[in-house]
């Protein structure tokens, strides 16, 4: 929660319980305690019963309630009011005419103060139990927000509950009630006020698209035309046929042409679970945003083999364009092409052609089944390879060049694109690659597994769902498949087949078995800062370094301040999974006689303490898309402006300087130069040299 955030709700909650308290300091006797001097307006009543009924044991129970009863639910909800209206007409007034206030007391003097008794005593324990749950309810909702045990909130909430009641009897519960009726509407116009806004920006920015015809191919295209950047925006166009019901667990089949597409929207993810939605929302609330910024994915389905266009009007344009192919990251568990990170309008503009592909993540892109004969488990990866087939024949007709494809990619994006540059299927599909943050499948053994384990994870997965083969895995829901995963921690990744994937990935490229490219790489400085456990100890650490290096660790622990133990194990963790291994593989593709330019992304924005130059960071830097959740300075403005400029033209001619940028970036070569990105960019050799001649030798 922001600052903010805190501040409202404490003097929400410590101004309401003051405020009742001093309202009703002057009860003095049983009628002004019990009746509240009987002064209260009819309106009053009204919304202290509003506020009773908008509370939060009716939000969480009335909609399950609703659900569970069906049309009866209708007949408790709108009729018990209705009944109440009918008593307080017809009963009412008797009790008036006979001094009668309370229920109990008309039993009394109906019956006798026995019956009375015992209807008070079954009231009490009722309405004990019903105080327990509206007591209970608050407390669990403040207890997702804050993150709080759920005891003490209850504590707490009942302290709060009981101090302004017991003080000042029902005056002082129509005061509190008429302040949180209050508080209620002054959140509900606010929020509508918010709405209102997003749906006026959402509008403009729909107004800022025109729908366009296009014939391509002799299909008919439904895209959009950006008419601010004038950038022509194609979502959705299909790739392969979905792989659905017998295609599950199937190599992707290329899709026969079509008469007329209709790319206007986006279309649904990759089956895939809250993974990079969470991990957003991390990075969101490290910067004290509000997560509701990010917009999550709409829909997901195993129908999801789809590419997105973004390139400027091509009719009768003779010039073909270079093609920066995005492949998305989500440690092959999450991710989607359109990730708004990775919207590609702003870098169209800089005269290339982006394309990103969807690809299937999770147990639907990497499995391998003991039964499949043919299949090589690695279904993701020919998803990628299909749609990079799909660009050599057809993006030509939409103004690219289809022999200058650059891919590029971060994170899981980036380690399959290493495995691309070291597969004989992919060769000739591309001819330059970036690798962002892509290095740690190098020294992460999970996420490279032999066609052994997979075999077993297969075993474990039929144990699960209960079937035998691999036909009833099959008719297993999508969702029920996720529900597994889930169970088994997500452990489904590229699988060791020796056909796509010839070896382990470290071999590749110590034997310089590679497809011929040219390569950017680089790593941010503080790739592991975020994840770094902050209740591990020293010994802890010791004991991790250790196990990893058990012939260095005095060389490591002497290069590391651990007074800042945080910082310590993200510098360690950093180069250990990222940097190191980037150094390795710019030191194989140099061997191998290609062009190699190394980076780190070392910039870190305001109020990123929380943060730093975090895993990802980079990424709005090279698509210039700036969410409202990230502080942005000029100085951020300026780098990106750089570093597009970079990525564009290495993609444009294989060289990433240009006139534009003052500051030359030279050739990894020899002398292992690397330049730096953040406020300053400047070139420096050498990186973490210390660090990776040890953490290279253990490469596996």
């Amino acid at each position: 929660m922001s600052n903010l955030d805190w501040f409202v709700l404490i003097f929400t909650l410590v101004s309401i319980v003051t405020y009742g308290i001093w309202k009703t300091r002057g009860a003095k006797d049983l009628q002004s305690y019990l009746k509240g001097n009987n002064d209260a307006k009819w309106w009053g009543i009204g919304i202290s019963i509003m506020a009773t009924q908008a509370s939060a044991i009716t939000f969480l129970s009335t909609p399950g309630q609703a659900y569970t009863d069906g049309m009866r639910f209708i007949q408790f909800y709108f009729g018990l009011p209705i009944a109440m209206i009918i008593l307080s007409v017809t009963f009412l007034p008797i009790f008036y005419k006979l001094k009668v206030y309370t229920a109990y007391e008309y039993l009394e003097t109906r019956f006798d103060l026995k019956t009375r008794t015992l209807a008070a005593f079954l009231f009490l324990i009722q309405r004990g139990l019903a105080t327990g749950i509206t007591i209970y309810a608050p407390s669990i909702i403040l207890s997702v927000v804050l993150g709080w045990d759920l005891k003490l909130l209850v504590v707490l909430v009942g302290f709060l509950v009981i101090s302004y009641t017991m003080v000042g009897g029902t005056k002082a519960v129509n005061v509190t009630q008429k302040q949180q009726m209050f508080i209620i509407f002054l959140g509900m116009f606010i929020v509508f006020g918010f709405i209102l806004s997003l749906i006026s920006i959402s509008l403009n920015l729909l107004a800022q698209e025109v729908d366009v015809e296009i014939i391509i191919k002799d299909t008919q295209i439904s895209a959009k035309l950006d008419k601010g950047n004038e950038i022509l925006i194609f979502r959705g166009i299909p790739y392969a046929i979905p792989p659905l019901g017998e295609l599950r667990w199937k190599s992707p089949l290329p899709i026969e042409s079509s008469q007329s597409i209709d790319a206007r929207f986006f279309k649904p993810a990759c089956m895939q679970d809250r993974y990079n939605v969470d991990w957003y929302h991390e990075v969101i609330r490290a910067f004290n945003s509000d997560t509701s910024l990010f917009s999550n994915v709409n829909s997901t389905s195993e129908d999801c083999l789809y590419l997105n266009i973004w390139t400027k009007p091509f009719e009768n344009s003779e010039n073909k364009k270079p093609v920066m192919v995005w492949i998305h990251g989500g440690n092959d568990v999450g991710g989607w092409s359109y990730e708004p990170d990775y919207f590609g309008h702003n870098l169209a503009k800089k005269d290339v052609i982006v394309v990103s592909i969807a690809y299937r993540l999770n147990i639907f892109g990497f499995f391998k089944h003991p039964e499949m004969e043919t299949e090589s488990g690695n279904f993701g990866l020919e998803d990628q390879i299909l749609a990079l087939k799909w660009i050599q024949d057809n993006i030509k007709y939409y103004g690219g060049d289809p022999e200058n494809i650059t891919l590029f990619g971060e994170s899981a994006g980036g380690a399959h694109i290493s495995y691309h540059i070291s597969s004989p299927l992919s060769e000739g599909l591309f001819h330059k690659a970036i690798i962002q943050s892509g290095g740690y499948n190098f020294t992460y053994p999970n996420v490279l597994i032999e066609e052994k384990q997979a075999n077993n994870l297969s075993t474990k997965v039929q144990k699960i769902s209960l079937v035998s083969n691999l036909k009833d895995l099959k008719k297993l829901t999508a969702k029920q498949l996720l529900d597994i995963s889930a169970k088994l921690y997500h452990p489904f990744h590229p699988i060791i087949d020796g056909t796509l994937i010839l070896k382990r990935i470290t071999e590749s490229f110590r034997s310089g078995n590679l497809n011929q490219i040219d390569l950017i790489i680089g790593s941010n400085a503080n790739e592991e800062f975020l994840y770094v456990d902050k209740n591990t100890n020293q010994k802890e650490f010791y004991n991790r370094i250790l196990q990893d290096f058990p012939d260095d660790v005095d060389s490591i622990l002497a290069m590391l301040d651990l007074s800042k133990l945080r910082l310590a194990i993200d510098r360690y963790g950093t180069n250990q999974h990222t940097t190191c291994p980037s150094v390795f593989i710019a030191r194989s593709m140099t061997k191998k006689g290609n062009d190699v330019y190394q980076y780190l992304f070392n910039k870190k924005r305001n109020d990123s303490q929380n943060i730093l130059s975090y895993h990802g960071a980079e990424i709005p830097y090279i698509f210039n898309t700036h969410s409202d959740y990230l502080p942005t300075n000029n100085e951020d403005i300026e780098l990106t402006k750089s570093m597009m400029e970079y990525w564009t033209q290495f993609a444009i001619k294989g060289n990433p300087n240009s006139p534009k940028n003052s500051i030359l970036w030279n050739q990894f070569g020899d002398k292992e130069n690397y330049i730096v990105f953040d406020s300053e960019i400047k070139n420096l050799t050498n990186i973490e040299n210390k660090f990776c001649e040890i953490m290279i030798k253990k490469l596996n």
